[in-house]
């Protein structure tokens, strides 16, 4: 019996410790829900295999075992695993420093699996999140509490197809080339915001840093029902349609194209001085950075 208890013991070990170094650094590091259910399989996989396998060499009650309840425990452990998963998931966030950090170390494209759910935890803890710097990062399906802030918060090239902004505090932010397909911007502050084609630095206000000339952004069924668009610029944004800018407030004030007056009447809203030299478009973006490769805009 003992040697059996042994060998059991030999069998659970594994599974069991990588459980626990799981759950351990859980705590410290918040991860997408797609790599806990991934260590949660395997686990369910590391109990099942090599348990029946032992059980199977046994005689007596282990062999009838193996064939019958202990496979239906093996699952009952799996499905609870899954489980506290899932709870932890929805219910526990990390320190607001460790969130912090998840969000800045932007150090590839694979480390965004536990932005998203360090930049909700905040904003679910009510932490002001402006002048967050997310850009190209892969967040779609961000789901933000009401009245979020994300003032001059920097988002260019950034995943946020289906996120949730509503009555968010958007003033200034940068959003040229980002996917809100789909997003929710309903009653949301975008007020000076860039949306539309745009050259920006990774330190816009003074002009240092990487240069990117960004494509506008698509905004295909996004939800602009209430959102505050003064001063929002809009040249070359994607997937627009007349119909949403109506229902946003102040939209005649944003800065667009005749493609977007949407029967506004009078003239439109002036191109910025500082997008004159390259026109405001994509095109002329990449056509001026060519000739002035160490130059400010």
């Amino acid at each position: 019996m003992g040697r059996d208890i042994l060998g059991l013991a030999k069998v659970w070990g594994g599974p069991i410790l990588l459980f626990v170094v799981h759950e351990v650094l859980g705590q410290m590091i918040p991860v997408a829900q797609w790599i806990d259910y991934a260590v949660y399989i395997v686990i369910a996989l590391w109990f099942t295999g090599p348990i029946s396998k032992w059980c199977q060499n046994r005689d007596g009650l282990l062999k009838r075992l193996s064939q019958s309840y202990l496979m239906v425990g093996v699952l009952g452990v799996s499905v609870c695993l899954f489980i506290i998963g899932e709870s932890k998931i929805l219910t526990e966030c990390p320190p607001v420093q460790v969130s912090r950090d998840v969000i800045n170390n932007n150090i590839g494209r694979l480390m965004d699996s536990g932005r998203r759910e360090a930049i909700e935890c905040l904003a679910r803890a009510g932490e002001d999140l402006s002048r967050i710097d997310i850009d190209d990062a892969h967040i779609g399906a961000l789901d933000l509490p009401p009245h979020t802030r994300l003032e001059d918060a920097r988002m260019a090239g950034t995943n946020l197809k289906g996120a949730k902004f509503p009555e968010a505090y958007l003033a200034s932010s940068k959003m040229s080339g980002a996917t809100l397909d789909n997003a929710d911007l309903s009653n949301a502050i975008l007020s000076g915001a860039i949306l539309g084609e745009h050259l920006l630095f990774d330190d816009d206000r003074e002009q240092k840093g990487r240069r990117v000339c960004y494509m506008g952004a698509s905004v295909t069924n996004a939800d602009f029902e209430g959102t505050h668009l003064t001063g929002v610029y809009l040249v070359g944004v994607r997937g627009l349609e007349c119909s949403q800018l109506r229902e946003a407030l102040d939209w005649e004030t944003a800065i667009r194209t005749e493609e977007h007056r949407c029967g506004a009447e009078g003239s439109l809203p002036p191109l910025p001085d500082y997008v004159r030299p390259w026109g405001g478009t994509h095109e002329g973006c990449i056509a001026w950075l060519r000739e002035h490769p160490d130059g400010a805009r």
